[in-house]
């Protein structure tokens, strides 16, 4: 889960430089953007059940995570990778194009793509891992490697 967690924290950067190169005016908490996370987000998770959005499933472990056994945290971190697992592709995309060399892409124009695609993803993982860290269970889930990088290759998320 350490990876998870550092998995989490690149795609903030990444995202945060796009955000930063885009010079798009965002307003991060309208409507419109929750509107867009949670859309993407049901989009990209139809093996969860019920459909939630990724600022749901944050909102929820702020809220509710103290009380959450391990089980209950493995349970939210798995469907918290089932949304993310598009964001993930997407990015591990631009970086497969980076390694090629190719002087006509600009990874910073693709990154900004995404972040419009997946808005606010970046932060809403910090939040989540953030939420995790400041429960006893959810730390115990976060530390456990084995079991998160099984979840991954399970799910079929890449290795950023």
């Amino acid at each position: 889960m350490k990876k998870i967690f550092g998995i989490f924290m690149a795609v903030a950067l990444i995202v945060g430089v796009g955000s930063c190169k885009s010079g798009d005016d965002k307003a991060s908490g309208s409507a419109s953007a929750k509107a867009s996370v949670e859309a993407s987000a049901s989009q990209a998770a139809p093996e969860a059940a019920p459909e939630v959005s990724l600022a749901e499933l944050v909102d929820q472990a702020k809220k509710d995570g103290a009380s959450w056994s391990v089980d209950q945290w493995k349970e939210h971190f798995t469907k918290i990778l089932v949304a993310y697992k598009p964001f993930a592709l997407d990015m591990q995309a631009i970086l497969d194009k980076v390694g090629k060399g190719d002087a006509n892409f600009d990874p910073e124009a693709e990154a900004a793509e995404v972040e419009k695609k997946y808005p606010r993803y970046g932060e809403l993982l910090e939040e989540f891992t953030t939420a995790a860290r400041a429960t006893e269970n959810g730390k115990k889930v976060l530390d456990d490697d084995e079991w998160g990088n099984a979840k991954m290759k399970e799910l079929g998320i890449p290795d950023l």
